[in-house]
């Protein structure tokens, strides 16, 4: 009896392997857990909060003593220059430092929050010990004003801005304590450069 050629045809189809499966068959939209990301709340998050506490500390503590260096400049390092002249160091510093938010934003989502703070750190560490050096007030508009107060400005955008991605029960309080952070600055910062400008010199207060 002859053979069917539908039947050969199906035989040969079947040894030849699977069917090929089509690639939009094999894709998925669930996301993939990842185990090494500590959930919002707790873990690392605490970290960073107490990273961006610390930041504010530095950064608003250092803001907030301008008038010790004011009251130095007045009476001792520029008896003869206008008060409304040496207040452009603290006006630069202060404009700076909010201005820079416009770009800080940017820097972290080139550079990534370690980067960042890094960049902000060494611009404010520069441009005080640039200061520590100047004796004229253009330069300390440009190094304790500019430098300064752009460093400045990074670290305290990216301590207010970097929490509420790490907290959502406890973001009221994690923010409150941030915040907290350039109020404790201040109180140590004032009398502690205060008696430093008295016992030494303004140059080691800014060292």
């Amino acid at each position: 009896m002859p053979k069917d050629p539908s039947q050969s045809t199906e035989k040969n189809n079947s040894d030849s392997g699977p069917p090929s499966l089509n690639p939009d068959t094999l894709k998925t939209d669930a996301p993939v857990p990842d185990n090494n990301i500590s959930p919002p709340d707790k873990g690392y998050a605490w970290v960073i909060l107490l990273s961006c506490f610390i930041n504010l500390c530095l950064s608003l503590g250092a803001m907030n003593s301008m008038g010790v260096f004011q009251t130095y400049y007045l009476k001792v390092m520029f008896v003869k220059v206008s008060a409304s002249t040496i207040a452009w160091i603290s006006t630069a510093t202060i404009c700076v430092s909010m201005c820079s938010g416009i770009i800080s934003s940017a820097i972290l989502q080139k550079l990534g929050l370690r980067n960042t703070a890094l960049v902000g750190s060494i611009f404010g560490s520069l441009g005080l010990l640039l200061a520590s050096f100047s004796n004229q007030v253009w330069q300390l508009i440009l190094t304790q004003g500019v430098i300064f107060g752009f460093g400045s400005g990074i670290l305290l955008n990216i301590s207010l801005s970097v929490p509420p991605n790490w907290f959502i029960k406890h973001r009221p309080i994690a923010l409150g304590i941030v915040a907290s952070g350039g109020g404790l600055g201040s109180l140590v910062f004032v009398p502690t450069l205060t008696e430093l400008v008295r016992v030494t010199s303004v140059g080691w207060a800014f060292r």
